[in-house]
């Protein structure tokens, strides 16, 4: 805002459980040691 720019990530929302749950099991899966925070 202070550079006269519009924030284009202003409307993205965070990732619901599942979608991380979703995407911990796909990562899982090439043994990557992945921990979910939050």
């Amino acid at each position: 805002k202070r550079l006269g720019k519009k924030y284009k990530l202003a409307d993205i929302q965070p990732p619901s459980k599942e979608k991380l749950s979703e995407v911990f099991a796909i990562l899982s899966k090439f043994n990557l040691n992945v921990k979910l925070r939050g």
